[in-house]
């Protein structure tokens, strides 16, 4: 996962760790922006307990 001004951009091309995902994404004090692919996001968004400020499906 990549994560750059405060936009994540999760990624993998096999296996996907959602569960880590989501808690490194919770663990950031700040707001977070998503960027992920429609596969990904499905899996993620319900894991991720705080607001997003924007989201960008790819």
């Amino acid at each position: 996962m990549l994560k750059y001004e405060g936009n994540y951009i999760p990624y993998a091309l096999d296996t996907v760790d959602v569960d880590g995902f989501a808690a490194n994404i919770n663990a950031d004090e700040e707001s977070a922006a998503l960027s992920d692919l429609k596969h990904l996001a499905d899996q993620l968004e319900p894991k991720i307990h705080k607001a997003i400020a924007s989201k960008k499906e790819l």
